[in-house]
Parts: C-alpha cells; sequence; structure tokens
C-alpha cells in the first residue's frame, strides 16, 4: 500500500524529504484504495452525462438575467475599478447602474433565445456536438443576426447629449463583449464545430445594414 506524510503539528502532507528529516513532528499513514481486476469497472460506475445542446447552456448561463437573480450579485472593487478607469464619464456612482443595465439587456436577449428554443421543440434533443452544430445551425445563424440587429439598434439608438450617455455606452460595450468577444456566449461556437461560412457572413452583413437604414430611416421621419 502507498503511504502519505503528514506533520503532525498541522496535518499538512509533507514531501518524503521533510519526513526523513523530521521524524519527531511527522506521522506516516497508510493510503488504502481498491483497485478492480477488471479496469472497464471503472467506465462502467459512471454514466456518461447526455449532451447539452448550446442553446441549452447559453439559456442556463442567461438564466439569472432573466429571474433578476444577478441584480443581487455583489459588486466586486475590482470590477468597479475596471468600469471607472475602462469608460470615460463614468464614476463609482455610477456602477451599479451599469450592473443592472448590463443584465437587463442581456435579459431581452435572452427573450430573443428563448423564442428561437420555443420555435423548435426539437432543437435540445441533440445527441452529440455534431448533431448541435448541423442539425441547429440554423437556430445558431438566426441568433448571431437577431443578437447583433438588436445591439445596432441601441447603439443607434445611443445620443452623446443624453444625461445617462456615459453610463449607456459602459452597457452597450459590456453587452457586446458578453456576447459576441472572444470570450463570449458567440465565441462557443467553435467549440462544437459550427461553421459560418463567407456567405453566412453576407447574409449577416445585409440584416446589419437593413438594421441600420431602419433606424435612421425612422428618425429621418
Amino acid at each position: 500500500m502507498p503511504k502519505a506524510n503528514r506533520s503532525a503539528e498541522t496535518g499538512e502532507f509533507v514531501s518524503e524529504e521533510y519526513a526523513a528529516a523530521n521524524p519527531d513532528t511527522t506521522v506516516t499513514e497508510t493510503i488504502e484504495y481498491y483497485v478492480p481486476d477488471d479496469l472497464s469497472e471503472l467506465g462502467e460506475a459512471q454514466e456518461q452525462a447526455p449532451y447539452r445542446t448550446l442553446l441549452e447552456v447559453w439559456r442556463a448561463v442567461l438564466e439569472p438575467a432573466v429571474t433578476g437573480e444577478m441584480r443581487t450579485d455583489p459588486i466586486s472593487p475590482q470590477w468597479a475599478t475596471k468600469m471607472v478607469t475602462t469608460y470615460p464619464g463614468i464614476g463609482f456612482a455610477d456602477v451599479e447602474g451599469i450592473h443592472h443595465g448590463v443584465f437587463d439587456m442581456a435579459a431581452e436577449l435572452a427573450v430573443i433565445l428563448q423564442e428561437e428554443i420555443d420555435s423548435d421543440e426539437e432543437c435540445l434533443k441533440k445527441a452529440s456536438a455534431q448533431e448541435d452544430a448541423t442539425e441547429n445551425a440554423a437556430h445558431y445563424k438566426y441568433l448571431l443576426a437577431a443578437w447583433q440587429v438588436h445591439l445596432v439598434q441601441a447603439e443607434l439608438a445611443w445620443r452623446p447629449s443624453h444625461r445617462e450617455a456615459a453610463l449607456d455606452l459602459a452597457v452597450l460595450s459590456e453587452v457586446q463583449q458578453m456576447f459576441l468577444g472572444e470570450m463570449g456566449l458567440v465565441a462557443h461556437l467553435d467549440s462544437i464545430g459550427f461553421e459560418f461560412t463567407e456567405e453566412d457572413k453576407a447574409v449577416l452583413q445585409d440584416h446589419l445594414i437593413a438594421a441600420r437604414q431602419m433606424v435612421l430611416g425612422g428618425d429621418d421621419e
């Protein structure tokens, strides 16, 4: 049986060298464990968890924003300092407003996600990442467009003359990073092998241009 050495004073594990040099303050223990004769038993003991589609994962990530639970999360000094140093015109008194604003907008985008999930009762029933990427491709392409259109509309509605302009801009920037940034939700698509072709990019660009024209055309009226 393998042995382990502990300090008699702290109970923490110590090295063989320390135990040899300090025999009076070291306790040596025998570690017992069971190894089955047939190693395949180890695999049988653990059932493989069913695959969860990225749609379901995104919904779970955004659920606290929808329920409002994220509003009660304490704001860390580090995050507050990041907001103040990153965004011009932001003071510590504005940080709570950014915190709430981010989750309010995330909740709006979560509604778009839930509506897309509700449109197809089979979309969450995929057995692998490959099935998820191919059979749910239309859903992911739609969400890429719908989320960006929503953010573009919010961006075009922003006005520097508004009293809360600095706060609103910080909220918009944080949400864009949360959804579209390198570490955001959309970046998870790479993990399932989702392919976004040049043709898909062209279609998305057309959606964004149409959204901009709709907002700007409305302003002109």
